[in-house]
């Protein structure tokens, strides 16, 4: 019996979700147990930062490599090859290999989520119908996977075999590659997006023309390349995303060593990670109702200053409890930002380039996912894990500075748009059709700065 449309997407929606899980879980795995891979390889904070930096040497690699594997093998190809090398990394990691081998296994790690988040990302964005849901339940399942791995890795981290816990990594990678394998069956992209697309075109009157697929699939190669790169839109959110992957790793990460150094916590205070990270993914769900109300351009102002402020409080307040409370509402209202921001992206970034662009700014947050949490190691190591929190606190400032700059790009908007795809769009319009859209973006952006 073959499956109905809604089927299929179901089917595909499960498998994106248990992709996205796997990566936040893979994210959170880490955190609790630095403590032990310090007291096991006998390392200070410099040198067990190196798992983060050769994670980041792994997912920047993705960045540069994800636009071609998509467009050359496609997506259903790219994101079982992720799943695969994720499996791979976590069996090098889970009989505790000489620390060498382990930052290489990071390095294998780094590449397979990378490259496997952006295509799951990408592929959210290509759905005909709520998208603004998909993608915040999307989200939500990475933010639930970082909750849950934390309570696990804890108890690892407290046992002789820590590093068993990258079996349950392990195993969870063999089931996303089982379940993508199954759904996706290695399909062309091309052949996925007509599913999608089918479901859309059901729903609309005679006439009306679905979604195209072929102008997603019309760049590609070294061409998606050039022309994303003259894209600064894509650029500075792929910066913002870099820096807020960075910041919400490090907290994750290095959240329980510093309330273990500098407040006196006990073997219990690894769950302060996944009260950051449960935090995170219940912001995605509940505060829905809250972006739709005040804009989701403004409302990522006011939760970067509320962030910055419970922040602050974490350095300065010396409180144990205080401190875990506060980094959970930490993550509570740092968790929307990411979705918010694709969805926004979308409204001023080409169709035909949203995959790749989505792609890119992925990849560039798995990147600081590595680097970030590296330089608080580093920067530990000299002065003292207390320095976490200024750190912290400077990424979530320059975030601000950061979204400013990307929405100020709307209002020259030939300048996140390929010359060819803006002819092409204004071609059946007046050249005062094109004045007066362009003076509305202009009029609504600097509205929505000055207001926030």
């Amino acid at each position: 019996m073959g499956f109905s449309v809604t089927d299929r997407d179901n089917a595909y929606l499960l498998a994106l979700f248990l992709s996205i899980f796997l990566v936040g879980w893979d994210d959170g795995t880490t955190g609790p147990l630095i403590p032990r891979m310090q007291e096991s390889y006998g390392v200070g904070y410099t040198v067990i930062s190196i798992i983060f930096i050769c994670k980041c040497a792994g997912a920047f690699t993705a960045a540069l490599v994800n636009m071609y594997i998509s467009d050359k093998f496609g997506y259903a190809k790219a994101a079982t090859a992720g799943a695969i090398i994720q499996l791979i990394a976590f069996t090098i990691q889970a009989p505790r290999p000489p620390f060498p081998v382990l930052a290489v296994a990071y390095y294998i790690d780094g590449f397979g989520g990378s490259l496997q988040d952006a295509q799951a990302n990408a592929l959210l964005t290509m759905f005909p119908t709520n998208q603004h849901a998909k993608m915040m339940i999307g989200h939500g399942m990475y933010g639930l996977g970082a909750l849950i791995s934390p309570l696990i890795s804890t108890q690892f981290a407290q046992k002789k075999h820590w590093a068993f816990m990258y079996l349950t990594s392990l195993s969870l990678a063999a089931l996303t590659t089982v379940v993508l394998l199954a759904v996706f069956r290695l399909r062309s992209q091309a052949s996925i997006l007509e599913d999608l697309a089918a479901r859309k075109k059901a729903g609309q009157p005679d006439g009306e023309k679905p979604a195209a697929t072929e102008e997603e699939v019309e760049y590609h190669g070294w061409d998606k390349y050039y022309a994303l790169m003259r894209m600064p839109a894509v650029h500075l959110a792929a910066l913002f995303i870099f820096t807020y992957v960075g910041a919400e790793v490090s907290i994750g990460a290095w959240s329980v060593t510093y309330l273990l150094r500098e407040r006196g916590g006990g073997p219990s205070t690894g769950y302060v990670s996944s009260g950051f990270f449960g935090g995170l993914t219940v912001g995605r769900f509940a505060l829905i109702g809250v972006n739709q109300l005040l804009g989701e351009r403004r409302v990522i102002f006011y939760y970067m200053a509320i962030c910055i402020g419970l922040q602050l409080s974490v350095w300065l307040a010396k409180s144990l409890v205080g401190n875990a409370v506060a980094i959970s509402f930490v993550g509570f209202f740092l968790g929307p930002i990411y979705p918010q921001l694709v969805l926004v992206l979308a409204d001023f970034v080409p169709p035909s380039f949203m995959g790749g662009a989505v792609g890119w700014i992925t990849c560039l947050g798995a990147t600081g996912a590595a680097v970030f949490p590296f330089i608080a190691g580093a920067m530990a190591s000299k002065f003292g894990v207390w320095v976490m929190q200024p750190l912290i606190v400077a990424l979530m400032g320059a975030m601000m500075i950061l979204w400013v700059l990307t929405l100020l790009t709307q209002v020259k908007r030939n300048s996140v748009t390929p010359p060819e795809s803006i002819e092409e769009g204004y071609r059946e319009g007046s050249l005062e059709d094109r004045a007066s859209i362009e003076k509305k973006v202009e009029k609504d952006t600097g509205s929505m700065i000055a207001t926030a």
